[in-house]
């Protein structure tokens, strides 16, 4: 029994090494993006002026702020409407300002099914 109760604890705590490694290997990779992404940022400045490298650090904010209202869209309003808000996103990216806005309006509005058919049509109607 006591020999049993040894190889769970052996397995387990292999388990939990596996885990600790994965998320050591996973935050490398996200400090190695941060890093690639700052020798971008920083070639843009050489290479192209201080303005122009404004102008992409002011785009990479807009969509961090994204992002995050993305985050929080889910974590309070449930994943329908942060799906809409994930369509918008990606629709915004490409340059329909007007889908991401009326998502943005679509959390602070209750659900009903007109609603998800007018956002849907928008959606759709800006090419996404």
């Amino acid at each position: 029994m006591r020999a049993r109760g040894l190889l769970t604890l052996r397995a387990t705590l292999r388990v939990a090494r596996f885990t600790v490694l994965r998320f050591a290997v996973l935050r490398f990779a996200v400090l190695r993006f941060a890093v690639l992404r700052f020798a971008v940022l920083r070639f843009a400045v050489l290479r192209a002026g201080r303005f122009a490298a404004l102008r992409r650090v002011v785009f990479l904010r807009a969509v961090a702020l994204r992002a995050v209202f993305l985050r929080v869209a889910f974590l309070r309003a449930g994943a329908l409407r942060a799906a809409f808000l994930g369509a918008a996103f990606l629709a915004a990216r490409f340059g329909a300002a007007l889908v991401f806005f009326t998502a943005i309006v679509l959390v602070r509005c209750p659900f009903s099914g007109r609603a998800t058919g007018v956002i849907t049509f928008l959606i759709l109607d800006a090419g996404f």
